[in-house]
C-alpha cells in the first residue's frame, strides 16, 4: 500500500493518515509499532527514525519524504520446494 501526502496542511495529513492506520488495522494488531523513518538531507546528519503504536500514526510527525516501514506480522515461511528448485542450501541454525 501506497500513501503519500503532498499537502502541507497538518488536519488534512492526519485525516489520511488515520484513514491509512484505520485500513491497516484490518491487517495489524492496533499496538503494532511501525517506523517512520525519514533520511537526513546531509550526509553529517543523523536520519529520523520515529517509533509509532500503529493507532498513533495519525499524530505523527510525518513528511512528504518520509517512509512507514510496517513489519511482517508472522514470521514468513521457507517454499522448500522452490529452494529445491534453486539448488539453494537451507541454513539451519546451530
Amino acid at each position: 500500500m501506497y500513501y503519500q501526502s503532498d499537502d502541507n496542511n497538518i488536519e488534512t495529513k492526519s485525516h489520511g493518515l488515520g484513514i491509512l492506520g484505520r485500513i491497516l488495522e484490518n491487517y495489524y494488531d492496533k499496538d503494532l509499532e511501525v517506523i517512520l523513518y525519514q533520511a537526513s538531507h546531509l550526509p553529517v546528519c543523523q536520519p529520523n527514525n520515529q517509533h509509532v503504536p500503529l493507532s498513533k500514526i495519525h499524530e505523527a510527525d510525518i513528511r512528504v519524504s518520509s517512509t512507514m516501514y510496517v513489519p511482517p506480522n508472522d514470521p514468513q515461511i521457507l517454499d522448500e520446494d522452490i529452494i529445491s528448485q534453486l539448488g539453494m542450501a537451507r541454513i539451519t541454525n546451530v
